[in-house]
């Protein structure tokens, strides 16, 4: 099963509850990073989430 089924399904360490009740204290980057730590392995989708939460923004006006 993929990872993004598994967050989708809410199955394996996306199931947790210290994970569901930290979603409503921390901002999106810092729970995917706890997300990451929790798994104890590299999480490929963390990693993809924190990248592109960490990537710049710009606008033209």
């Amino acid at each position: 099963m993929m990872e993004m089924d598994k967050f989708k399904l809410k199955l394996d360490i996306y199931r947790d509850y210290d994970l569901k009740e930290a979603v409503n204290r921390m901002n999106p980057g810092e729970w995917w990073v706890m997300l990451d730590y929790k798994a104890g392995q590299r999480n490929l989708l963390a990693r993809i989430v924190v990248r592109v939460l960490s990537q710049t923004t710009s606008s033209s006006q």
